[in-house]
């Protein structure tokens, strides 16, 4: 088996093997690009759902101080509201940079149609 051709963030050649033909491990394979960012981009997703977690948690929280007469209902009503708020922020993020995801392959495929 024969190494891979790619260079390290650190200057040093990649130590990994690679099958031939290929000349690159899936790190360094420029025809692999789109997928490593795809890839990394679904990497920062574990943000939102350690906030979704937190809000469930905070929900869950509210909901057992209600029901248990240790907050008045009126009060969880509006903490309940400012949960959604915050969830529906969320939401609109996540939708956004979908959306942007989509423009941004949506041009590189145009652009490779117009200069091919």
């Amino acid at each position: 088996m024969n190494r891979c051709r790619g260079t390290k963030p650190n200057g040093e050649r990649c130590t990994l093997t690679v099958e031939p033909p290929s000349a690159y491990c899936w790190h360094h394979a420029p025809e692999r690009a789109e997928q490593r960012r795809r890839a990394a981009s679904k990497g920062g997703s574990g943000r939102v759902s350690s906030e979704v977690r937190q809000l469930r948690e905070r929900l869950k929280v509210l909901t057992d101080q209600v029901i248990d007469g240790e907050l008045e209902t009126a009060r969880g009503a509006v903490a309940n509201q400012l949960i959604t708020t915050q969830i529906k922020l969320l939401e609109y993020e996540r939708r956004t940079k979908d959306l942007d995801d989509l423009l941004e392959r949506l041009e590189r495929l145009e652009h490779g149609r117009i200069a091919g």
